[in-house]
Parts: C-alpha cells; structure tokens; sequence
C-alpha cells in the first residue's frame, strides 16, 4: 500500500540579514516598549514602535513570535504577533533588529496556560463528489457514508479512537472537520458537505487532476469552493489503483514561514489556479478495519493521513521526493521516528505475512537502529494509525493561525471556540 503526497514543495528558508546605507555606519535605533515579558498564553499582538534613521531588518528565532514586518525604513509601527501557548510551561523568543552596525536583541516571554483553554477550530469541509455512473455505488456513494468517515477522521484528530480515557496515545489536535451545510451562494445542501458532479471522463489521474500543468487545470480549480473557507475533498475514481489518496501541502507567508512549506505570498492577492484540494480513491470508500481484519486501504485512515498533509505534515518516515533510501528528519518533527522506508517496505517484500503479528509487521527500526511500533498517522503500510505528536500538533496549530489558505476561515467560516 502507498499513500502518495503528490507536491513536496522546498523548504523555505528563513534568513533575516541586516542591511544598511553603510557598511561602516552606525544607526539610532530603538523600541517603544520597555518589557515583552509576561505575554499572555492567549494568541496576541504586542504593538510597539521601532525608531531608527535609515533601513532596518526584524526577525524572530521562534515560529509562535512572528514579526508583522520584516524590514522597514526609518520609523516604524508594528507587531509582534503571538501564538497561543498551549503548554504548562513559559517559553522565551528572542528578536534581533539590525540596521548598519547596529543590533539591538530583547526577549519576548509568554506565560504559560494554566488552564488550557486554547482555541478550538472548526473546519468546514465540502467533498465533492464525481460520478459517471449513478447506479455505481463506488462513484455516487451512498448517502451518509462521507459523514461517517468525517467523523472517524474527528475521533483520529481528537484522540478519541479508544473509549478509555486513560488511553493517552495521541495529541488531541483541538479540531473538528464539519460538514458545510450550506453552498457559498447561500443555498442549503441536501446532504450536508456533499456535493455529486456528474463527470465523464473517470476512471482519470489524480495527478493530473491535480498537478496544475494538465490543460484542464483551471477548469478543474472553478470545481473549487472558496478554499480560504472550505477543505475541498474530491471523491473519485483514480486510474491508479495503488493510489488511495493524494493532497496538496499548503502554503506559508513569507512573514510567518515554517520549514518544509512553500511561501504563497501570490495567492494573497490571486486565486488558487489549479485544485488545490484532497483528493480521495473512491475504489475505496467502504473499505474499513475490523476487529478480525486489518486493511492497508481503509479510508477512515487514508483520508486522516490525507487532511494532516492538507495542514502541513509531511510523511513521517525519511523521505527527499520519490527518495525514501535515507534517515534525515524530512518531517520537521523531532519526536516522530526517523527511519529508512524503502529498507522496511523492502523487509515486508520477503517475508510471508501469516507468519508475523500485527504488532511486529508494525515494527521499524530507526535511524540509530532502536526498534519502535509505528503509530503514526503520517506513516503508511503496516501501521496503527492512531497517533499525532507535540511537534506535529504545533505545526498544525502554525499553519491554521498563519498559512494563507487559513487565513480569512479564521474570520469569515471558521467558528474558534475556547474549551
């Protein structure tokens, strides 16, 4: 079984680099505000003023205190705009202005959240549906079936798998994928988040479909609701059957950037041109884990694994494009395992199932050799699939409150309620 991420897109890399009128001079530069400490754990903008007599560069060494600007002439008004903290502990960023000669550092200190009331997203989320034949349940899908498996991605993204409280195998991710009840013109759908399109051209690529470069691109993108309110989901049969799904990383600004993401200042001002969207194998749509029966292809687990690509988690094992022969930390999360994917799916090629337990064929070995069991949502093959981390959390968190693709759901769709 593989899970295929069609769009890796390169690392941005974040390098801030004082710039003057001279190489010899020195600036006047200072900061309105006397003291950054004691943020609240609440997300916030801290305003001040940078005064200064010639060019200027900001930057942050923390991803959750992002500078409103980056450089700017002369006086300046600004924020510094700042995540929430949803951790029981104090954390510190530091911010270092440049101009000419002159550097001037301070810290920025965030109290921590005693209570853990952060902000909860929902996600509103549409799926459509391309059909050729009509009486084809795996084309039409029955009606229900897509609220079903959006509320088994929920019980995936929200810890909720296993009944036991006690069961503390995953990050609750404080998020909710809901069904659009209403189209973007206002009218009620019949079945909510579903909408069927009749289609002719299936069973069709999923690359093409989604690539951008097939001549049907911008055809395919007018399919597309407003992707800064909704998760599009495309259901449909691929021409490929090894494929059970596909989606699209999204996009980092520039001022708010996050490693192994694409900067997609563009679309600030442009729409999306091609379909920028999840897209799903509707070959199989019923295909689910039982008690007896573990499937490689169950869609309650590709479409999870899916929608943590759509918000900005790569795969969790070593992986550089096609090249999966390697150990590097390729997902920018330090407490996911580390491993060698092709050295494993090449182990799984020689063995005869019937002879390992689930446990051991979900079993690696990292890249300093320590055996572990795959759990991860972001892992494919043999796997328990029940499992997101603190450092994928925060990446999640980073790409809902500053990825372009999120940016005006915050206002417009999506509702934020604190629990």
């Amino acid at each position: 079984m593989k899970i295929k991420l069609l769009l890796f897109l390169p690392l941005l890399t974040f390098l801030m680099m004082g710039c003057g009128d001279s190489d010899t001079d020195t600036a006047a530069l200072s900061v309105s505000r006397s003291s950054f400490n004691d943020i609240t754990p609440e997300s916030t903008a801290v305003e001040f003023t940078i005064t200064c007599n010639s060019t200027w560069n900001i930057s942050s060494d923390q991803a959750w205190c992002v500078p409103s600007v980056l450089s700017g002439t002369n006086n300046t008004d600004l924020s510094l705009l700042i995540s929430a903290n949803t951790t029981t502990e104090s954390r510190s960023a530091t911010v270092s202005i440049v101009s000419r000669k002159t550097i001037k550092t301070f810290q920025v200190t965030q109290l921590p959240n005693s209570t853990l009331n952060i902000e909860h997203y929902k996600l509103p989320v549409i799926f459509h549906v391309l059909y050729k034949d009509p009486a084809d349940r795996n084309q039409y899908i029955d009606k229900g079936r897509l609220a079903e498996i959006i509320k088994m991605c929920n019980y995936t993204f929200q810890n909720k798998i296993y009944q036991s409280a006690s069961a503390n195998i995953s990050q609750d991710m404080n998020l909710e994928f809901v069904m659009a009840d209403k189209t973007p013109k206002g009218a009620t759908l019949e079945e909510p988040g579903v909408e069927r399109i009749a289609w002719s051209t299936l069973p069709m690529s999923c690359e093409d479909f989604m690539s951008g470069d097939d001549n049907m691109a911008k055809e395919y993108a007018k399919m597309l609701w407003d992707p800064k309110s909704y998760i599009n989901i495309f259901v449909y049969l691929f021409d490929n059957e090894n494929i059970l799904g596909i989606a699209h990383l999204p996009y980092a600004l520039s001022t708010y950037p996050l490693a192994g993401l694409n900067k997609g200042d563009y679309y600030l001002k442009n729409d999306v041109e091609y379909a920028h969207c999840v897209s799903i194998n509707s070959k199989y749509i019923y295909v689910n884990n039982d008690d007896d029966t573990y499937y490689t292809t169950d869609v309650n687990n590709t479409l999870a694994h899916e929608l943590g690509h759509y918000l900005g988690l790569h795969h969790a094992f070593s992986e550089d494009g096609d090249d999966t022969d390697l150990c590097a930390d390729t997902d920018y999360c330090a407490d996911t395992p580390t491993y060698n994917m092709t050295e494993y799916i090449n182990w799984l090629n020689t063995i005869d199932f019937d002879d390992y337990t689930f446990k051991q064929l979900c079993t690696r070995k990292n890249c300093s050799g320590t055996e572990f069991v795959s759990r991860n949502i972001m892992d494919y093959a043999f796997c328990y699939s029940d499992q997101f981390t603190s450092d994928q959390y925060k990446r999640i968190r980073h790409v809902l409150s500053y990825s372009r693709l999120f940016r005006e759901r915050k206002d417009i769709q999506m509702r934020r309620l604190v629990r």
